[in-house]
């Protein structure tokens, strides 16, 4: 986090509401939102459901278990936590957020890996 006026880094987790450096109060000054990237975001969502797409369609279950059962859970997890610092406004982000990003978003993730496999099956099964 950034003291609006001294312009000088606070320590990780800082949660005061005056600058350690001006004493001066963050009230009258909002803090700095971090900035979200959402192409890198969504990418990072829906990596393994292309993942599982992909491996489906090239018969390897391996890849497309371990994509979906250990990939929605890494991207589920990070990008809930990007959203769950982004709602908190440039303060450390409650776990209950966390959490709660983090479980609909692995779903999410579960949800999406789960059509990818099921993608290529049901081309095969059109096409006889």
């Amino acid at each position: 986090m950034i003291c609006p006026h001294c312009q000088k880094t606070l320590p990780e987790n800082y949660s005061a509401m005056w600058c350690l450096f001006c004493a001066r109060d963050f009230v009258d000054q909002p803090l700095e939102v971090p900035k979200m990237n959402w192409q890198m975001f969504w990418l990072v969502l829906f990596t393994p459901a292309l993942i599982s797409l992909l491996a489906g369609f090239f018969e390897a279950g391996e890849i497309v278990v371990l994509s979906t059962f250990v990939g929605s859970v890494v991207a589920g997890i990070s990008c809930g936590k990007k959203l769950a610092e982004r709602r908190a406004n440039g303060m450390e982000p409650s776990k209950l957020f966390v959490f709660v990003f983090s479980a609909g978003l692995v779903v999410l993730s579960f949800v999406l890996c789960f059509a990818g496999c099921m993608m290529p099956v049901l081309l095969k099964s059109n096409g006889q």
